[in-house]
């Protein structure tokens, strides 16, 4: 149903800047957010019903911040073989 009523779960806090992307790996266990702050951040989460390490459901935890790249991150996706 198109109209399906979404509730906000947890708000993740970090980017200097805009959030481009965000993408969930195939298990949905681990979330990548891309900014124009020039950074990839890997969050590991729990959610009912997934893989997650443990925690609180509706926790999500800093796993790594990839930066060095020299412009804003406009994408991000998790290949096949590292789910």
């Amino acid at each position: 149903d198109d109209n399906e009523d979404w509730e906000c779960i947890a708000q993740l806090e970090g980017h200097d800047s805009e959030c481009k992307c965000v993408t969930w790996n195939p298990t949905s266990t681990l979330l990548a957010t891309c900014s124009r702050d020039k950074t990839v951040w890997l969050w590991d989460c729990c959610l009912s019903g997934n893989i997650g390490s443990g925690g609180e459901d509706g926790d999500f935890e800093c796993l790594s911040i990839l930066s060095g790249h020299e412009g804003d991150v406009k994408s991000v996706v998790f290949a096949a073989s590292h789910g």
